[in-house]
């Protein structure tokens, strides 16, 4: 049987149209839940043993067991998102009217490389 089809996936919401629910990954103990709609998504890691959720607005990095990341881009602006389950600590960046062309990861330091298209200019970030 295929759930993504199946009514209880799919439901009309006053304002918002059409949304879509569908299991996108099963990373044990978590299970990754893709909401979609008329032009968004958002991922939605759950764990049903502790009942913890978060969401993101692109697919998660596991980094290790409790610390995750997120980053993608919309519309042209981009953003990051960085949580540590273990003390529910996050981290949310949103680089408006910047698109992030490229991200480095070394050990804990994530480093950016933003575009501006009205601009036509790049930037170098660190965090």
């Amino acid at each position: 049987m295929d759930l993504n089809k199946t009514k209880l996936c799919l439901y009309l919401e006053e304002n918002q149209g059409m949304q879509a629910y569908h299991l996108a990954d099963y990373l044990k103990p978590y299970m990754l839940f893709q909401r979609s709609g008329w032009e968004w998504q958002e991922f939605i890691l759950y764990n049903p043993s502790n009942r913890y959720l978060v969401s993101f607005p692109d697919s998660p990095v596991f980094l290790n067991d409790s610390l995750i990341y997120a980053l993608g881009n919309y519309y042209g602006e981009g953003g990051f998102q960085f949580i540590n389950v273990n003390n529910n600590s996050f981290f949310r960046v949103d680089f408006s009217n910047y698109e992030i062309l490229e991200c480095y990861q070394r050990e804990f330091f994530f480093y950016f490389t933003l575009y501006n298209r009205d601009l036509n200019s790049n930037k170098f970030i660190t965090n």
